[in-house]
């Protein structure tokens, strides 16, 4: 089995209330992870998955519990780069899914998102 996630990237940006200065273009590695904890969307907030129930730490752990720890895929967008779609190979989620592990998706995370810059 094969399999890859195409998510399409229109541009990168910074937050309105930052001059260029303040949040300067930079490279983002983003990695894809499988999730291992259902969750409702219209009741996940970056604290909880379900109204009653939390995550094991705010924006899901990488840990194995509410995601895995070692991502599918890295994928890095570069300043400049034009709208695209970024491919990731999530070959790793699709066959542990087809052998019966539940679905509750994947986590697209910048692996340094707490560095001030440009947002996708």
């Amino acid at each position: 089995i094969q399999a890859n996630m195409h998510i399409y990237f229109y541009r990168s940006a910074h937050a309105s209330w930052h001059t260029p200065s303040q949040a300067p273009d930079v490279v983002r590695p983003l990695e894809v992870h499988r999730v291992n904890q259902n969750w409702l969307e219209n009741q996940a907030t970056s604290v909880q998955r379900l109204t009653s129930n939390n995550w094991n730490q705010p924006y899901l752990a990488l840990d194995g519990t509410d995601a895995d720890q070692n991502a599918q895929d890295t994928v890095t967008w570069f300043p400049g780069q034009p709208s695209s779609y970024m491919k990731f190979d999530v070959t790793g989620a699709a066959t542990s899914w087809k052998q019966g592990s539940p679905n509750y998706g994947l986590l697209v995370l910048a692996t340094n998102e707490n560095v001030d810059g440009t947002d996708l």
